[in-house]
């Protein structure tokens, strides 16, 4: 009885399958340009849908290859006669750097262009032009993968600026970030700007965050830094003691 209710049941797709046939087949008939104005339109957006797609990954796979060229210049050694790229000094080696990744900021987006903004804050910096990468920071602190880099520059920036505060804003949202290879990192670069705004107290409590801990780290660079930091802060509180 099922196996008979099956069989129905495909003898009726096929009924209405056909059915559909012969409508689609009596309008063309009847409205043969309406119904080629149809199909012209609808080869159209097919063909502007699968266009579009190929257009996207020729953009892409062109900003790669210039990703990549800029890559190899700023690679370059100038004193390397072998090497493909050959220029009269470190600033002209930049400035040509700068030119591909600006091609690549303009014409792409995701990694490949946060890469690149990466590799033009460098070029920047090496070309003693830092006053431009305050923006280019904030970008990247917004962007995935690249937050720890665009938070601890951006801080960086404020910090050598003697602008604490914002400083201090952006090692905040590294340390929140929650992330354990940048944590200590913050903490440093936290008891720094609390320490530059006199609020030493505050600067001894993030250098505790490293010091306090398990003694298998204990001989670490940063904790080094942070001891240092540490020595400095009671150096100076023991003179205004005696001072006074």
């Amino acid at each position: 009885m099922t196996k008979r209710k099956d069989q129905r049941r495909e003898l009726l797709k096929e009924d209405e399958f056909l059915s559909i046939l012969e409508r689609i087949a009596r309008y063309a008939q009847n409205e043969p340009r309406k119904m080629l104005i149809g199909v012209i339109g609808f080869v159209v957006v097919l063909a502007l849908i699968f266009g579009g797609m190929a257009y996207i990954r020729g953009q892409r796979t062109a900003s790669a290859a210039t990703l990549y060229d800029a890559e190899k210049i700023l690679a370059a050694n100038l004193e390397d006669e072998n090497s493909e790229f050959k220029f009269a000094s470190e600033q002209d080696k930049y400035e040509a750097a700068l030119e591909k990744l600006d091609e690549v900021i303009s014409s792409t987006s995701g990694a490949a262009k946060h890469q690149a903004i990466a590799y033009k804050i460098s070029c920047l910096v090496n070309l003693g032009r830092q006053d431009e990468v305050e923006g280019l920071y904030k970008t990247l602190a917004n962007a995935p993968g690249f937050k720890t880099f665009g938070l601890m520059g951006l801080g960086d920036y404020h910090l050598a600026r003697g602008q604490h505060q914002e400083a201090l804003a952006q090692f905040e949202r590294l340390s929140d970030s929650g992330l354990a290879s940048v944590g200590e990192l913050a903490y440093y670069k936290k008891a720094q700007c609390y320490k530059a705004m006199g609020e030493n107290d505050k600067a001894r409590d993030e250098l505790n965050k490293i010091l306090n801990r398990s003694e298998e780290n204990a001989q670490s660079p940063m904790t080094a830094k942070a001891r240092a930091l540490m020595d400095e802060l009671e150096g100076e509180a023991a003179q205004s003691s005696g001072n006074s």
